[in-house]
């Protein structure tokens, strides 16, 4: 007989008790159970187990009847195990509805705007997602800044959605307000103002000080590489990496990929 099958036996026959007993009958008692006894009361005590004349029937303790910090180690372990898992479903679940609601605002953002090439514009922060979830598979924050990583520097300018109107979108999409602030911090300095910052290298020094925008930077660098670019983009680029030092906490791999598309 299998372990759970033993467990469901015994959890069935417990369930499943009843006592003939009732008040007058006579017990005996002690050691050698020869001490005779008149039940006068029959009840629980503070842990649920029953009880007569006020003193427990069992030789056992129910452990599910205990309070949990009197509970075998064992039992303390499987039911912190079944805590973090149901723990980790829950936030499986918000981050994706997370997922889909930036996604949304991304797409109304870059309505209407093309690539170069002509392809949906909206498919380049797709691709720059799924580069950094490569490289970041446990970073949730990362891969939605990279659905968004150009939302309020192109959403305004295609006369969709206002920038307010996009901020305050973004902000009632993210559940963690943790998350959300780090989000929006690195959004403000992956949105690239050209008239303020006219210098590529400067705008690319001041993305790299922040660790969530350089990694999805380096993502967004990957794709614009990778994908038909111009042969101004892949000068603009190389000189800026050779003059802007790539931060020590972007992942090996991200950069093995960059530099490889470099040459």
């Amino acid at each position: 007989m299998s372990k759970s099958l033993r467990k469901y036996i015994k959890h069935v026959i417990l369930e499943a008790i009843e006592l003939d007993i009732e008040a007058g009958d006579v017990i005996l008692t002690g050691k050698f159970k020869n001490k005779r006894k008149v039940v006068k009361d029959i009840g629980t005590d503070e842990y649920g187990h029953p009880t007569i004349n006020g003193v427990s029937i069992l030789k056992i303790k129910i452990e599910k009847l205990l309070p949990k910090n009197k509970w075998s180690a064992k039992s303390k372990e499987e039911a912190n195990e079944t805590i973090k898992y149901i723990r980790k479903i829950l936030i499986e679940k918000i981050q994706a509805e997370d997922f889909e609601d930036v996604m949304q605002t991304a797409q109304l953002a870059h309505l209407g705007q093309k690539r170069r090439d002509g392809s949906d514009y909206i498919m380049h922060p797709v691709a720059v997602q799924k580069i950094t979830k490569k490289h970041y598979p446990e970073n949730f924050a990362a891969q939605i800044l990279a659905v968004l990583h150009d939302t309020i520097e192109d959403g305004p300018s295609q006369g969709n959605v206002t920038e307010e109107e996009l901020r305050q979108t973004i902000r009632g999409s993210i559940t963690d307000p943790m998350d959300l602030e780090r989000i929006e911090i690195a959004l403000d300095f992956m949105t690239h103002d050209k008239t303020a910052q006219p210098n590529y290298e400067d705008y690319l020094e001041g993305v790299f000080s922040n660790r969530l925008a350089a990694i999805v930077k380096m993502s967004d660098l990957i794709h614009n590489l990778s994908h038909n670019p111009s042969e101004r983009q892949v000068h603009k680029y190389k000189t800026a990496l050779q003059n802007v030092q790539i931060p020590g906490y972007v992942a090996q791999s991200q950069v093995d990929e960059l530099m490889k598309i470099l040459g």
